[in-house]
């Protein structure tokens, strides 16, 4: 029985309970519905000065401040507040307490925190029994969130043994909730699991779906820290939902779910939403969370490559922090500071790196304070002076404890460690544990998306093995080191897609509103809705796609014994970059070599230039202007051969080729290259890829799928005159016909498919790259969801075979979502090829394939047929994967 009730029970007269019932109703609601609780405090407040009840009018300003508080009206919630404590203390000090217990909450959030604290001692002083007991789990809170993680800790335990004798189920809830949050913190994230599964079930029972929410979004915070960041982001997703029905928003889940981005790499999304909770924090005035928003911006600023803003931003923030009165985050904050200028900061600040881990350690901040150890590490083994051990003993420890993140930089740590006392092959195992916990946290991201962005976080190991390895001149070992690390993505991929009917619904319609959205651009009409609806359903796909689950298999990392058992008479190229200094390794007649590629800092702009001959020649023009820009780009192609294949013309012969790039040789049109224009080329984003791709046997019974997509006359004549080849064996959607759902289902398990379609590479968004089907576009989202994958593939599509090319090799783009999903070989271009070109240069390809050519060799077979200027025109095509 509330305490409410138990005051009328107590012989209060009856014309005083109303107003008393219907405050408690509005106390009731607010976790419920904000906007009615709002409606009900108005009405009581109005009834009890009706009957002069200060007691009741107090409890209706207070519910009227905790609905305000709901939507984030600060400010309006300090004034009901403190409206309340007036009125409560003509009702007695009990009554203030109970407001002043709520105030603080709102003081607090507004930034002021040693008023907060102040005013929630106030209420525990003011307050017995089991209001007292309440009011210890709001100062709690307050502690919690200056830093006092011990003191909130204790209030907590001392709360909740009478709170659950008492069966006092919505305040064992809220401090559950509470306390789950202080437990990750404190590194138990076990505990502070159960913890909010409780307080879930509590709300849920008490019929407050709001707050039974709140706790979830709370267990996906404590899981990204405990580094499932898949479960995050689902109870992210879930919760939001339920928030959103509610008409709910809060500020501070823009934070947890930056934080959860950035532990996947996502970087740019991360800063895009630290951003939009700093927006929606500073306009309602949320000056706790704002001095913590600060914060995380710093923390995406600096993985984003920029330092110097990272560092201000954390400044901002112990600045905020500190004119709080919260000690204990300025400290954080310090931290930021220190590891965004860790480059640049000089001994005499260095020197007070010890005093701030000492002090993180003494608020809890146990993750930081060993970040500041191992970042010690760094710099002695830069600076060549001595370890000290307390921080090689640290970086030691944390190899075993906290998130995956820190655990990769802590084995790099211990591995410099050995390296500066001479232990190499102690460094290389502490190299390959930290690559194994990397191997580890990527094979529980189901989506390609984490996968491909994570793959940075492992960047120093491989490194720093590779840097090891050549120069141990070791050419089997640099190889190894090279596959550890490369593509990786690639090789971890689901036995089985996910059938997802919600994220097969999305994609439906945003296939719709793109096209919708590309019809009214071309009529020049009002796109801005329909903008808005595509970047909302393209969230809404992403966030789907990364909370499935599947069912992951490792592809074996390939060795040169095993590149030399099926190589036969070709040769295997994989490059290797390490700074500006380029290696490869060649793998032919049973030999593995190393060997040194001078002039690499060359390579970039003679690919680039390489480019933009291939699109002048597109273009076309008089059959002079075609000449010349043949010409020039005959001794651009002539350079790139000195480069990258000269070096390399002892080992290679005249084998056909398969070829391993780096970087940006990842979009180069190799074809073009005099030394190897006249024999097949294969190119794969590993060897590993390239062997397991082989391994896949190719099967005919699929049959062969042709699609046409909408608007290309010139794709509709290219797709009759390979069907010439196949005859009635090929199934054909043309125009209006290639619906994408049908065009999926045709493709699953074919043996050969071609597609000529418009192709869209989206550079800002690689998944949402796509070919143009009738009802909109084809996306690799889509290219993901076929159950089995067609064994030869071609897009002869403009750019189709482009990716965007991230750390370790990891690619994104059409090319490398069929080459994940199972194809064993891809045709597709790194450069627009004339309609009439792709026309000839495809039929001549699909007759040699027909007729048992591989892949690589009917291209070189159907590029030959060509005129000069038109082979070089159709080098643009390349063939991917075991060609």
């Amino acid at each position: 029985m509330s305490a409410d009730a138990t005051s009328a029970a107590a012989g209060v007269a009856p014309d005083r309970v109303a107003p008393r019932t219907l405050a408690a109703e509005a106390l009731r609601l607010v976790g419920i519905d904000a906007a009615l609780a709002e409606v009900r405090a108005v009405e009581a407040i109005a009834a009890a000065r009706a009957v002069r009840d200060p007691a009741a009018e107090s409890t209706a300003w207070r519910a009227r401040g905790l609905a305000a508080r709901e939507t984030e009206q600060l400010e309006l919630a300090e004034d009901f507040l403190r409206r309340a404590v007036t009125v409560g203390l003509r009702a007695g000090k009990a009554r203030a307490g109970e407001a002043r217990m709520s105030l603080a909450l709102i003081v607090m959030g507004r930034g002021d925190v040693v008023a907060a604290r102040r005013l929630a001692r106030l209420a525990v002083a003011a307050l017995s029994g089991q209001e007292q007991y309440r009011a210890r789990v709001q100062l709690a809170l307050i502690e919690q969130r200056c830093g006092a993680l011990t003191e909130a800790f204790a209030n907590y335990a001392l709360a909740l043994t009478q709170l659950r004798r008492s069966g006092d189920a919505l305040w064992e809830a809220r401090l559950r909730n509470n306390r789950g949050i202080l437990q990750a913190y404190r590194g138990h994230v076990a505990a502070a699991d159960r913890d909010l599964v409780r307080a879930q079930q509590l709300y849920d029972e008490l019929g407050q779906p709001v707050l039974a929410a709140d706790v979830q979004w709370n267990r996906g915070f404590v899981a990204g820290i405990s580094g499932d960041a898949v479960a995050a982001l689902r109870l992210f997703a879930e919760a939001g939902e339920r928030l959103r029905d509610a008409g709910v928003s809060r500020g501070s889940h823009f934070l947890d779910r930056c934080q959860v981005l950035l532990s996947v790499g996502l970087v740019d999304e991360a800063r895009e939403v630290v951003e939009q909770g700093i927006t929606l924090l500073s306009a309602h005035d949320v000056g706790s969370d704002v001095a913590e928003a600060h914060l995380l911006r710093s923390e995406t600023l600096l993985a984003g490559g920029e330092p110097e803003l990272a560092r201000a931003s954390a400044l901002d923030a112990k600045t905020m922090f500190e004119r709080q009165g919260r000690a204990s985050l300025a400290v954080l904050a310090q931290y930021a500071v220190l590891r965004a200028g860790a480059g640049d900061v000089d001994d005499h600040e260095w020197q007070s790196a010890a005093a701030t881990a000492k002090a993180l350690r003494s608020s809890g901040w146990w993750v930081a304070a060993a970040d500041v150890d191992l970042m010690g590490v760094q710099r002695a083994v830069d600076a060549g002076r001595p370890l000290l051990p307390e921080r090689v003993a640290s970086a030691v420890t944390a190899t075993r404890t906290g998130p995956a993140g820190q655990r990769l930089r802590a084995w790099h740590a211990v591995a410099l460690a050995r390296l500066s006392r001479g232990d190499e092959p102690g460094a290389s195992r502490a190299l390959l544990a930290g690559l194994r916990v990397h191997d580890r946290h990527r094979s529980t991201l189901s989506a390609t998306e984490l996968q491909v962005h994570t793959a940075a976080r492992a960047r120093a190991l491989a490194e720093t093995g590779l840097r090891l390895a050549l120069r141990s001149g070791d050419p089997r070992r640099v190889l190894g080191w090279a596959e550890r690390w490369r593509a990786g993505s690639l090789l971890t991929r689901p036995v089985q897609p996910p059938r997802d009917s919600v994220l097969a619904g999305r994609l439906t319609e945003l296939r719709a509103v793109t096209a919708e959205l590309d019809r009214v651009r071309s009529e020049g009409g009002d796109h801005l809705r329909l903008e808005r609806q595509q970047r909302a359903l393209e969230r809404a796909v992403s966030d789907r796609a990364r909370v499935g689950r599947a069912e992951l298999r490792q592809v074996r990392l390939a060795s040169a014994s095993m590149l030399m058992e099926v190589l036969g008479d070709q040769a295997l190229v994989e490059y290797v970059q390490v700074g500006v200094d380029l290696w490869a390794v060649v793998v032919a007649a049973g030999r593995c070599t190393l060997h040194v590629l001078p002039g690499a800092a060359d390579l970039p702009a003679e690919l680039e230039a390489l480019r933009l001959g291939l699109g002048r020649a597109t273009r076309g023009g008089s059959q002079r202007m075609l000449e010349a820009t043949a010409a020039a780009m005959s001794v651009g192609t002539q350079r790139l051969q000195a480069l990258l294949v000269e070096p390399l013309a002892d080992r290679l012969g005249d084998r056909p080729l398969v070829i391993v790039p780096t970087g940006e040789m990842h979009v180069l049109p190799w074809a073009l290259l005099p030394a190897t224009r006249g024999r097949p080329v294969s190119v794969a984003p590993s060897a590993s890829v390239w062997l397991a791709a082989g391994e896949r046997r190719q099967s005919h019974r699929g049959g062969v799928v042709l699609v046409a997509g909408p608007g290309l006359p010139g794709a509709q004549d290219e797709i009759r005159a390979v069907a010439s080849v196949y005859g009635a064996e090929a199934v054909r959607f043309e125009s209006d016909q290639a619906v994408a759902a049908e065009v999926l289902q045709a493709l699953a398990g074919s043996a050969y498919a071609h597609i000529a379609a418009h192709g869209r590479f989206r550079s800002d968004n690689p998944l949402f790259s796509s070919l143009e089907m009738a009802d909109g576009p084809l996306t690799v989202h889509d290219l993901e969801t076929m159950s089995a994958a067609p064994s030869v593939v071609v897009l002869s599509a403009c750019d189709s075979g482009l990716s965007a090319i991230h750390p370790g090799d990891e690619l994104m783009g059409l090319a490398a979502a069929l080459l994940r999903t199972g194809t064993r070989a891809l045709v597709a271009s790194v450069a627009p090829v004339p309609d009439d070109v792709a026309r000839a240069t495809m039929v001549g390809f699909h007759a040699s394939l027909s007729q048992g050519s591989a892949p690589a060799a009917a291209l070189l077979e159907a590029r030959a047929a060509l005129g000069e200027v038109e082979q070089v025109q159709a080098g643009a095509f390349v063939c991917f994967g075991a060609g």
